[in-house]
């Protein structure tokens, strides 16, 4: 989304329901913002999605990738170039953050010197959070962008409790049932080893109308946005060169991680927030170590298979086409097993969703029981790797915040562990979720050990 659309098609939008803070973590990239934010229902957020099309969003930055352009340009609602004074205005008076305010109460956006007090969060901004009939918030945070500035002999950990005030913001936020709506105006690189070139003075980018260097990207058009008003612009696109002197980190130019941005909202773990959806952990299939672990098969599966694969074929070689992606499964035999093992999967399942334990089990749960959909899905993800999966990993699977775990995962247990034995277990300690499908197979009664079937 980009970033001159946010205001309208995200906070007024909620705001038109709940009272919201937007904060803007000036200069933060999708990955500073994941590393932020991992542990966030443990602080009594809860991320959302829209429900409509069940993703994340994230904003794209004007070009240049710098504050001038796009923190204005975000906080107006309309591509321009600013700074707090226009910001401050252009959120006033958005029209449609007005439309979703109390008469007479208008958006109120705080920047950096407005933020404390004594070394305490101001009493104006705990004021403006406080009052119900506030309905936006705006707050700019520059920690980060103030850090790329500095030497680069730190390297930065980025956690909320290291940030001063925020943990007081996002508390005050949350005691005032407000929805947090966290975004950017650009991300940045870190400095790894770049080359200097020459004939600019900006990080990253520099006005002209003609590439002169491998590594730069023309771009043109009405979100590119300098004084200069030719609607041109030379950015960076790689990430090995800059133009200025060296710093922690560089904006400016036209790589990924300096025009993505993130979007993210959080409610209240009681809030209800009209049009959104609870969000799974923000993980990829492949983080969890777990993935790398071969589906359960039993040998003699694993033998047909194999005997099957090195009969002569009639057929033409198949043409390799070079080396896979970096994160394709290479396990010996996928290709040859992935069907026999998901039908022995879906098999096994079957078995056990119509056996006669299981219906008594689910009758004792009552209520609390999982819906069959959800219990399919869940011994599925389990099954897929190798009976093993991290918490977090499980929820992604799930499609459900990890805060919510807990008591699926104990309602799951009441019907998979007949007389207490432990079918299914977690570790605490380690978030580590097993199923002991010998166990399983033994409780409920499955025929053929439920392994080759």
């Amino acid at each position: 989304m980009p970033v001159e659309e946010i205001l309208d098609r995200v906070v007024a939008s909620i705001a038109r329901s709940q009272p919201v803070l937007l904060l803007v973590l000036d200069g933060a990239s999708i990955s500073v913002f994941r590393e932020l934010f991992a542990n966030c229902d443990s602080l009594g957020w809860t991320e959302r999605m829209p429900a409509d099309i069940a993703q994340r969003l994230a904003g794209i930055a004007a070009f240049p990738t710098t504050t001038e352009a796009s923190r204005t340009s975000l906080l107006c609602g309309r591509l321009t170039l600013g700074a707090a004074a226009q910001e401050k205005a252009g959120f006033a008076g958005h029209a449609g953050l007005l439309a979703a305010s109390s008469a007479g109460i208008p958006p109120k956006l705080f920047h950096k010197s407005e933020l404390a007090d004594d070394g305490h969060l101001a009493r104006d901004l705990r004021n403006a959070l406080a009052n119900a009939r506030q309905k936006v918030v705006g707050v700019v945070f520059n920690a980060i962008d103030d850090h790329l500035s500095g030497p680069d002999q730190l390297h930065q950990r980025w956690t909320l409790e290291g940030l001063r005030l925020l943990p007081a913001l996002l508390r005050e936020a949350r005691e005032a049932r407000r929805v947090l709506i966290v975004t950017a105006d650009h991300g940045h690189l870190l400095e790894d080893g770049t080359r200097l070139l020459p004939g600019a003075d900006s990080d990253r980018w520099r006005a002209g109308d003609s590439v002169q260097e491998r590594g730069e990207l023309l771009l043109r058009g009405n979100r590119v946005l300098t004084s200069h008003g030719n609607g041109a612009v030379v950015c960076l696109w790689s990430e090995c060169a800059r133009f200025a002197g060296r710093k922690n980190g560089y904006h400016g130019g036209a790589s990924l991680a300096e025009v993505l941005v993130p979007l993210g909202v959080f409610g209240a773990t009681s809030i209800d927030v009209p049009g959104w959806t609870a969000a799974g952990p923000a993980q990829p299939d492949w983080w969890d170590m777990a993935a790398a672990r071969p589906p359960a098969v039993s040998a003699a599966a694993a033998y047909a298979a194999t005997k099957e694969a090195s009969r002569p074929s009639r057929r033409s070689p198949a043409k390799i086409d070079g080396q896979g992606t970096l994160f394709e499964p290479t396990l010996p035999l996928a290709p040859v097993l992935a069907p026999r093992v998901e039908q022995a999967i879906h098999n096994w399942i079957d078995a056990l969703l119509a056996s006669a334990v299981y219906a008594s089990q689910r009758q004792l749960a009552a209520r609390v029981a999982l819906p069959e959909p959800q219990m399919r899905r869940l011994l599925e993800a389990l099954a897929e790797r190798g009976d093993k999966l991290s918490r977090a990993a499980l929820a992604q699977r799930m499609a459900q915040p990890e805060i919510r775990m807990g008591g699926l995962l104990s309602a799951v247990r009441r019907v998979l562990n007949v007389d207490q034995a432990e079918v299914l277990s977690v570790d605490d300690a380690s978030g580590t979720v097993e199923l002991n499908r010998t166990l399983l197979i033994q409780q409920f009664q499955l025929p053929d050990g439920g392994r080759s079937k």
